[in-house]
């Protein structure tokens, strides 16, 4: 369900990057609310971008459009400042999010958000757009939870849709939709999420001659390998003990992805921090950007 011309005209938001001076520099910025991005300065030759609102989450009727332009040579992290709270609608509009970003030739964006945190009786509905020019570099974290667990939610909201596109040098290589409805499907069946409250995925996309996309490919597939090994010969025959599963593949030469599903989102550090390590490597940002957050 694509959002109407006046959400994206009416509430865009605008950020660029640019590569000069030996970093990466936030160039132009411009907010419309209710989000607020903030640009803390660091000694660090990327360029931050953290994603805020002014009411601590998105009410009924918000609707955020972001348009990011991370220019040639150019590196940014872009974080948010907490979880994404989505508060109830029990009738009316939802909320929403759309980003659509282009990163120039030679370029990287990490975006690495908190997970979104739909509460009972919300609708929410999230659309990415990314286009990478040549020998660009996404890696993309995408994540939820089925609620406010620590009050026992587990999907009560009205409807949960993400959608995500990417392409590279016009060429779609990665779309990935989900829609969650509770009241029409339970997500608690097998085949969904079953036992599981938390999501998240990563994706990583770039050339696949880059150097920086087949080392990054190289670093998590060697780690998650072994991961993926001792969960499938560890002893839980009963399902209670199995507190989180991992997968990735690389479905197309230009992508690789890795998926996991928590019992809790505190079941999910193990990927993050994996995930925090590995763009901490010098020729991606030199640092896991998370530290100074938690």
């Amino acid at each position: 369900m694509p959002l109407t011309k006046t959400a994206r005209e009416g509430n865009l938001s605008t950020l660029a990057v640019s590569h000069w001076g030996g970093r990466s520099r936030l160039t132009s910025c411009r907010c419309a609310a209710p989000l607020k991005i903030l640009n803390p300065r660091l000694d660090a030759p990327y360029c931050t971008a953290i994603l805020s609102s002014y009411g601590g989450g998105l009410v009924a009727g918000d609707q955020v459009h972001l348009q990011i332009c991370c220019g040639a040579g150019a590196t940014l992290f872009l974080g948010t400042q907490a979880f994404t709270k989505v508060y109830k609608s029990p009738a009316g509009p939802g909320s929403s999010q759309q980003l659509d970003a282009t990163i120039g030739q030679g370029g990287c964006v990490v975006a690495f958000p908190d997970p979104v945190v739909p509460y009972a009786d919300s609708t929410f509905q999230q659309e990415q757009r990314w286009e990478l020019e040549e020998n660009a570099l996404l890696i993309l974290v995408d994540g939820s939870t089925a609620g406010r667990l620590e009050r026992g939610e587990r999907f009560h909201y009205n409807s949960y849709a993400s959608d995500i596109a990417v392409s590279c040098q016009g060429q779609q290589v990665l779309v990935e939709r989900l829609l969650v409805q509770p009241d029409r499907f339970a997500p608690q069946r097998t085949g969904a999420f079953g036992p599981f409250t938390a999501s998240m995925n990563l994706y990583v996309v770039g050339s696949p001659d880059e150097a920086r996309f087949a080392l990054i490919k190289t670093y998590l597939e060697t780690r998650l390998q072994a991961q993926v090994q001792a969960q499938l010969q560890a002893p839980h025959a009963r399902d209670e003990v199995c507190n989180a599963l991992i997968s990735f593949a690389q479905p197309r030469p230009q992508v690789f992805v890795a998926r996991a599903l928590g019992r809790t989102t505190a079941a999910l550090n193990e990927l993050v921090d994996l995930i925090g390590s590995a763009v901490a490597a010098p020729e991606i940002l030199g640092e896991n950007p998370r530290r100074r957050k938690y």
